[in-house]
């Protein structure tokens, strides 16, 4: 038998999906404000009498319960008074790792984050969940705020991981029942779900939602916003072909994040200008603005910016007939982009090295590289990559 502190424990720890972390379970604790000490102890009693399973991974122990033991404990936590504040606490401790995340994800810690993310976000699709049920985002703000702001923070993981469509679902729902939200979040959520309807090949949604999401930063007077609004804008006319207001758009951004003196943006607008360069032929521009690209993100140590610099040489030469030059760069970029699990680019790095067997009549290399990228493109419903790889691999049935 369970004693009213361990069944209130017991409830509490229903809450997790996957499991949770002791972190986790003394910070929902203490916001439930139960007594100190009541999570080790609780934790403990559960164990012993195996209610409660632990599992060592890394440098980190979860606890969890057998599915039918959650939820039978979740059936009792919702019958109960204390369900809303559960949920809650489980949230708000959810948005603050998300949160916490977010701000180190262009550092030295970023594939620690990313792996923390990995195993808590089935919590993460719980809490999310939870904040966008119907009857509680016509509750008031609160909660309609929080679920912009998780699912705002998340899109560095959704997108390394390619989960576009799960990613587009979450922003799409707040974005619906967010009219009477901040506009400083709500920005943030139409810049995100336009950069996803872009990746879906959606052109049209994304430039409805990036233009949506440029009026309110320029009604903020948000530089940063607004240089990142014009710069997927920029990317947008990109891929319509349209490089001039690709460039336009682009240099604009470039402009802003230069006045601002803010080096992390610069870096990152400088690679958009390099492979715009590229892809109107003028490499020898495109190499010198990724040779400065690539020094900034060594600084910076931005992994995602050096593999990003590294690819974007090893393409320049390749475009530029100089084919021994490209295996080295492209090797480094996609050792970086699979150490960090960044699918897109993996699938890009695919084609590179399948474009490269090609040129040098490896075929049986070449198909298989593409074919890999076909798989990665439609798993993650990327419809731009899936078009580009797949013509690609016509390139190759043509020569076979």
């Amino acid at each position: 038998m369970l004693g009213s502190q361990q069944q209130q424990f017991f409830r509490m720890l229903s809450v997790f999906v996957g499991g949770g972390t002791l972190e986790a379970i003394e910070a929902i604790s203490a916001a439930l404000k139960m007594s100190e000490g009541v999570a080790l102890d609780g934790a403990a009693s559960l164990l012993d009498k195996s209610l409660l399973q632990a599992v060592g991974q890394e440098e980190e122990t979860r606890f969890f319960m057998l599915e039918t033991i959650r939820e039978y404990g979740i059936q009792v936590l919702s019958n109960g008074k204390e369900a809303e504040k559960v949920r809650q606490a489980h949230a708000e401790y959810y948005l603050s790792l998300a949160e916490q995340a977010y701000h180190e994800f262009d550092g030295v810690q970023q594939s620690a984050w990313l792996k923390r993310l990995e195993r808590e976000q089935d919590n993460v699709r719980a809490a999310l969940s939870w904040l966008l049920e119907p009857g509680r985002t016509t509750k008031g703000a609160r909660h309609v705020e929080m679920a912009l702001r998780l699912s705002t923070v998340l899109w560095p993981f959704w997108g390394l991981r390619g989960n576009y469509s799960e990613a587009r679902s979450f922003l799409e729902q707040a974005i619906a029942v967010s009219e009477g939200a901040g506009a400083s979040i709500r920005s943030k959520a139409l810049y995100y779900a336009a950069r996803i309807a872009h990746a879906q090949g959606n052109n049209d949604r994304a430039e409805q939602l990036c233009k949506e999401s440029l009026a309110l930063y320029q009604e903020l007077h948000d530089a940063t916003g607004m240089a990142l609004a014009l710069h997927h804008l920029a990317d947008i006319a990109w891929t319509r072909g349209d490089l001039e207001t690709a460039r336009v758009q682009g240099e604009e951004a470039f402009e802003i994040f230069s006045k601002m003196n803010d080096i992390a943006s610069v870096a990152y607008m400088q690679l958009h200008l390099a492979t715009l360069a590229i892809d109107q032929g003028d490499y020898t521009k495109g190499c010198s603005l990724l040779e400065e690209n690539l020094n900034i993100c060594r600084e910076l140590h931005d992994k995602s910016g050096i593999a990003e610099a590294l690819t974007n040489v090893a393409r320049a030469h390749f475009l530029a007939g100089d084919p021994t030059q490209v295996r080295p760069f492209l090797e480094e970029g996609y050792a970086l982009f699979n150490e960090m699990g960044d699918k897109e680019s993996i699938a890009y790095c695919f084609c590179q090295f399948g474009l490269l067997a090609l040129s040098q009549d490896d075929l049986p290399e070449a198909r298989s590289k593409i074919e890999a990228a076909v798989e990665l493109f439609k798993e993650m419903g990327q419809q731009h990559g899936t078009t580009t790889s797949l013509s690609f691999l016509a390139k190759v049935a043509t020569r076979q």
